[in-house]
Protein backbone atom coordinates (compact mmCIF):
# COMPACT_ATOMS: atom_id res chain seq x y z
CA UNK A 1 0.00 0.00 0.00
CA UNK A 2 1.57 3.36 -1.06
CA UNK A 3 1.75 6.04 1.62
CA UNK A 4 -0.94 7.99 -0.04
CA UNK A 5 -3.46 5.15 0.06
CA UNK A 6 -2.95 4.57 4.09
CA UNK A 7 -3.32 8.32 4.99
CA UNK A 8 -6.71 8.36 2.96
CA UNK A 9 -7.73 5.01 4.58
CA UNK A 10 -6.69 5.98 8.08
CA UNK A 11 -8.54 9.82 7.27
CA UNK A 12 -11.52 7.63 6.08
CA UNK A 13 -11.51 5.10 8.79
CA UNK A 14 -11.44 8.12 11.69
CA UNK A 15 -14.29 9.98 10.27
CA UNK A 16 -16.05 6.98 10.44
CA UNK A 17 -14.78 6.27 14.05
CA UNK A 18 -16.01 9.76 15.06
CA UNK A 19 -19.35 8.80 13.83
CA UNK A 20 -19.86 5.43 15.89
CA UNK A 21 -18.76 7.26 19.05
CA UNK A 22 -21.36 10.14 18.54
CA UNK A 23 -23.97 7.80 17.53
CA UNK A 24 -23.98 10.19 14.78
CA UNK A 25 -24.92 8.63 10.95
CA UNK A 26 -24.15 10.98 8.00
CA UNK A 27 -23.74 11.36 4.31
CA UNK A 28 -20.80 10.04 1.83
CA UNK A 29 -17.35 10.17 3.18
CA UNK A 30 -15.72 13.77 1.66
CA UNK A 31 -14.47 12.69 -1.88
CA UNK A 32 -10.76 12.85 -1.53
CA UNK A 33 -11.16 9.95 1.77
CA UNK A 34 -13.83 8.01 0.23
CA UNK A 35 -12.72 4.18 -0.92
CA UNK A 36 -14.40 3.25 -4.56
CA UNK A 37 -12.36 0.20 -4.93
CA UNK A 38 -12.95 -3.20 -3.02
CA UNK A 39 -9.17 -2.97 -2.57
CA UNK A 40 -9.41 1.01 -0.84
CA UNK A 41 -12.46 -0.08 1.27
CA UNK A 42 -10.60 -2.94 3.15
CA UNK A 43 -7.78 -0.97 4.10
CA UNK A 44 -10.38 1.24 5.42
CA UNK A 45 -11.66 -1.26 7.56
CA UNK A 46 -8.09 -2.78 8.42
CA UNK A 47 -7.86 0.82 10.30
CA UNK A 48 -11.29 1.09 11.58
CA UNK A 49 -10.84 -1.98 13.28
CA UNK A 50 -7.41 -0.63 15.00
CA UNK A 51 -9.64 2.37 16.37
CA UNK A 52 -12.54 0.17 17.18
CA UNK A 53 -11.52 -3.35 18.09
CA UNK A 54 -10.84 -5.76 19.01
CA UNK A 55 -12.34 -8.06 16.60
CA UNK A 56 -13.92 -11.29 17.58
CA UNK A 57 -15.00 -12.58 14.73
CA UNK A 58 -16.54 -12.06 11.20
CA UNK A 59 -19.85 -11.20 9.67
CA UNK A 60 -21.75 -11.77 5.96
CA UNK A 61 -23.78 -8.86 5.19
CA UNK A 62 -26.83 -9.39 2.42
CA UNK A 63 -26.39 -12.86 2.33
CA UNK A 64 -29.42 -13.15 0.56
CA UNK A 65 -31.62 -11.35 -1.70
CA UNK A 66 -33.73 -9.79 1.18
CA UNK A 67 -30.78 -8.94 2.73
CA UNK A 68 -29.20 -7.06 -0.21
CA UNK A 69 -32.23 -5.43 -1.21
CA UNK A 70 -32.27 -4.03 2.76
CA UNK A 71 -28.57 -2.19 2.03
CA UNK A 72 -28.32 -1.76 -1.88
CA UNK A 73 -25.97 -4.30 -3.19
CA UNK A 74 -25.42 -6.32 -5.46
CA UNK A 75 -24.12 -9.28 -3.35
CA UNK A 76 -22.83 -10.59 -0.03
CA UNK A 77 -20.16 -8.18 1.72
CA UNK A 78 -18.02 -9.61 4.74
CA UNK A 79 -16.93 -7.06 7.79
CA UNK A 80 -15.46 -7.88 11.12
CA UNK A 81 -17.19 -8.36 14.66
CA UNK A 82 -16.10 -6.31 17.06
CA UNK A 83 -15.90 -7.47 20.73
CA UNK A 84 -17.70 -4.63 22.03
CA UNK A 85 -21.00 -5.48 20.45
CA UNK A 86 -21.14 -9.21 20.89
CA UNK A 87 -23.86 -10.54 23.84
CA UNK A 88 -25.16 -13.70 25.16
CA UNK A 89 -28.86 -14.09 25.05
CA UNK A 90 -31.33 -12.20 27.65
CA UNK A 91 -28.88 -9.20 27.06
CA UNK A 92 -30.32 -5.99 25.83
CA UNK A 93 -29.10 -3.88 23.10
CA UNK A 94 -29.84 -0.61 22.10
CA UNK A 95 -31.68 0.75 19.05
CA UNK A 96 -29.50 1.30 16.23
CA UNK A 97 -29.65 4.02 13.39
CA UNK A 98 -30.83 0.67 10.95
CA UNK A 99 -33.76 -0.32 13.09
CA UNK A 100 -33.57 -3.75 12.43
CA UNK A 101 -33.04 -7.49 13.33
CA UNK A 102 -32.64 -10.41 11.69
CA UNK A 103 -32.55 -14.17 12.89
CA UNK A 104 -28.85 -16.14 11.48
CA UNK A 105 -26.86 -19.12 12.06
CA UNK A 106 -23.02 -19.12 13.13
CA UNK A 107 -20.27 -20.79 13.73
CA UNK A 108 -17.72 -21.12 16.38
CA UNK A 109 -14.01 -21.71 14.70
CA UNK A 110 -12.07 -24.42 16.45
CA UNK A 111 -8.64 -23.69 14.84
CA UNK A 112 -6.90 -20.46 12.69
CA UNK A 113 -7.55 -20.32 9.00
CA UNK A 114 -4.77 -18.00 9.12
CA UNK A 115 -4.15 -15.82 5.22
CA UNK A 116 -2.47 -18.26 3.32
CA UNK A 117 -2.00 -16.72 -0.36
CA UNK A 118 -4.40 -18.82 -2.09
CA UNK A 119 -8.07 -19.98 -1.41
CA UNK A 120 -8.92 -22.84 1.34
CA UNK A 121 -11.19 -25.87 -0.14
CA UNK A 122 -14.52 -26.39 1.77
CA UNK A 123 -13.42 -29.69 3.86
CA UNK A 124 -10.56 -27.85 5.52
CA UNK A 125 -12.47 -24.98 6.03
CA UNK A 126 -15.67 -26.89 7.75
CA UNK A 127 -13.48 -29.04 9.86
CA UNK A 128 -12.10 -25.64 10.94
CA UNK A 129 -15.68 -25.78 12.68
CA UNK A 130 -16.19 -26.06 16.51
CA UNK A 131 -19.99 -25.35 17.30
CA UNK A 132 -22.82 -23.85 15.51
CA UNK A 133 -25.16 -21.48 16.88
CA UNK A 134 -28.05 -19.30 16.84
CA UNK A 135 -27.39 -15.56 16.71
CA UNK A 136 -29.49 -12.43 15.97
CA UNK A 137 -27.64 -9.54 14.66
CA UNK A 138 -28.80 -6.04 14.92
CA UNK A 139 -26.59 -4.00 12.86
CA UNK A 140 -25.97 -0.68 12.21
CA UNK A 141 -24.35 2.01 9.86
CA UNK A 142 -21.79 5.31 9.96
CA UNK A 143 -24.24 5.99 6.99
CA UNK A 144 -27.42 7.93 7.47
CA UNK A 145 -28.94 6.67 4.15
CA UNK A 146 -27.49 2.89 4.07
CA UNK A 147 -28.92 1.97 0.16
CA UNK A 148 -27.27 5.43 -1.41
CA UNK A 149 -23.65 4.65 0.08
CA UNK A 150 -23.01 1.88 -1.87
CA UNK A 151 -20.35 -1.36 -1.68
CA UNK A 152 -17.47 0.00 -1.07
CA UNK A 153 -18.39 2.37 1.67
CA UNK A 154 -20.52 -0.13 3.15
CA UNK A 155 -17.05 -2.73 3.23
CA UNK A 156 -15.57 0.18 4.62
CA UNK A 157 -17.72 0.94 7.69
CA UNK A 158 -17.11 -3.17 8.89
CA UNK A 159 -20.72 -4.42 6.55
CA UNK A 160 -22.60 -2.68 9.17
CA UNK A 161 -21.23 -4.44 12.18
CA UNK A 162 -23.14 -3.29 15.48
CA UNK A 163 -24.97 -5.64 17.66
CA UNK A 164 -24.60 -9.59 17.86
CA UNK A 165 -26.25 -11.80 20.06
CA UNK A 166 -25.28 -15.30 20.45
CA UNK A 167 -27.15 -18.24 21.69
CA UNK A 168 -26.32 -21.56 22.94
CA UNK A 169 -24.16 -24.41 20.88
CA UNK A 170 -26.59 -26.84 19.05
CA UNK A 171 -26.33 -29.64 21.13
CA UNK A 172 -26.72 -32.20 17.44
CA UNK A 173 -25.78 -30.72 14.56
CA UNK A 174 -24.13 -32.30 10.96
CA UNK A 175 -22.77 -29.46 8.59
CA UNK A 176 -24.76 -31.45 5.72
CA UNK A 177 -28.25 -30.58 6.98
CA UNK A 178 -28.29 -26.62 8.18
CA UNK A 179 -29.54 -25.55 4.78
CA UNK A 180 -32.65 -27.53 6.23
CA UNK A 181 -32.95 -25.69 9.16
CA UNK A 182 -35.99 -23.62 9.75
CA UNK A 183 -35.56 -20.42 10.94
CA UNK A 184 -38.14 -18.17 13.16
CA UNK A 185 -37.51 -14.89 14.73
CA UNK A 186 -40.52 -13.42 16.86
CA UNK A 187 -40.90 -10.05 17.90
CA UNK A 188 -42.81 -9.46 20.91
CA UNK A 189 -43.76 -13.62 20.54
CA UNK A 190 -45.28 -13.01 17.36
CA UNK A 191 -43.74 -14.72 13.99
CA UNK A 192 -41.97 -11.55 12.18
CA UNK A 193 -40.14 -13.64 9.59
CA UNK A 194 -39.48 -17.40 8.50
CA UNK A 195 -36.64 -18.90 6.64
CA UNK A 196 -33.93 -21.76 6.56
CA UNK A 197 -30.56 -22.00 6.58
CA UNK A 198 -30.93 -22.03 2.78
CA UNK A 199 -31.02 -18.18 2.90
CA UNK A 200 -27.97 -17.49 3.34
CA UNK A 201 -25.99 -17.82 0.46
CA UNK A 202 -28.04 -21.36 -0.45
CA UNK A 203 -26.13 -22.71 2.55
CA UNK A 204 -24.70 -21.81 5.82
CA UNK A 205 -21.49 -24.20 5.23
CA UNK A 206 -21.10 -22.12 1.86
CA UNK A 207 -22.00 -18.74 3.37
CA UNK A 208 -18.88 -19.86 5.59
CA UNK A 209 -16.48 -20.93 3.11
CA UNK A 210 -17.10 -17.70 1.16
CA UNK A 211 -16.17 -15.63 4.07
CA UNK A 212 -13.09 -17.46 4.60
CA UNK A 213 -11.91 -17.14 1.09
CA UNK A 214 -12.90 -13.27 1.08
CA UNK A 215 -11.27 -12.66 4.26
CA UNK A 216 -7.74 -14.48 3.48
CA UNK A 217 -8.03 -13.19 -0.13
CA UNK A 218 -7.51 -9.65 1.50
CA UNK A 219 -4.84 -10.31 3.77
CA UNK A 220 -6.57 -11.12 7.25
CA UNK A 221 -6.96 -14.32 9.27
CA UNK A 222 -9.56 -16.02 11.10
CA UNK A 223 -8.37 -17.55 14.39
CA UNK A 224 -9.79 -20.20 16.87
CA UNK A 225 -12.31 -19.41 19.04
CA UNK A 226 -13.72 -16.44 16.50
CA UNK A 227 -17.58 -16.28 15.71
CA UNK A 228 -18.62 -16.69 12.17
CA UNK A 229 -22.69 -15.11 11.76
CA UNK A 230 -23.34 -16.30 8.29
CA UNK A 231 -26.13 -13.89 7.54
CA UNK A 232 -30.10 -13.40 7.46
CA UNK A 233 -31.49 -16.98 7.54
CA UNK A 234 -35.09 -15.34 7.70
CA UNK A 235 -35.96 -11.77 6.10
CA UNK A 236 -34.81 -8.60 8.45
CA UNK A 237 -37.56 -7.08 10.33
CA UNK A 238 -37.66 -3.49 11.65
CA UNK A 239 -37.43 -2.99 15.49
CA UNK A 240 -38.39 -0.63 18.19
CA UNK A 241 -37.47 0.40 21.22
CA UNK A 242 -38.42 -2.30 23.97
CA UNK A 243 -38.94 -5.16 21.21
CA UNK A 244 -38.12 -8.50 22.65
CA UNK A 245 -36.52 -10.49 19.44
CA UNK A 246 -35.96 -14.12 19.62
CA UNK A 247 -34.57 -16.56 16.93
CA UNK A 248 -35.39 -20.17 16.93
CA UNK A 249 -33.37 -21.99 14.88
CA UNK A 250 -34.84 -25.37 14.89
CA UNK A 251 -33.26 -27.88 17.76
CA UNK A 252 -31.46 -25.32 19.21
CA UNK A 253 -32.28 -23.66 22.84
CA UNK A 254 -33.98 -20.03 21.44
CA UNK A 255 -31.92 -17.16 21.42
CA UNK A 256 -33.65 -13.54 22.65
CA UNK A 257 -32.71 -10.11 23.40
CA UNK A 258 -34.70 -6.80 24.20
CA UNK A 259 -34.19 -3.48 22.14
CA UNK A 260 -33.21 -1.32 25.15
Amino acid sequence: MTPAREARAHRAASELWERWQHRSPAGALPEGNRPTTVADAWAVQVALTELAGPRIGWKIAASSPAGQRHIGVSGPIAGPLLASGVRASGDSVRLTSMASAEPEIAFRLGADLPAAGRPYDRETVLAAVADVLPAIEVPDSRFGDVPAAGAAQLVADLACAAFVVLGEPVPQWSLGELRDRKVVMRINGEIASEGAGANALGDPCDALVWIVDTVTRHGSDLLAGEVVITGAAAPPRSVRTGDVVTCEVEGATPVTTTIG
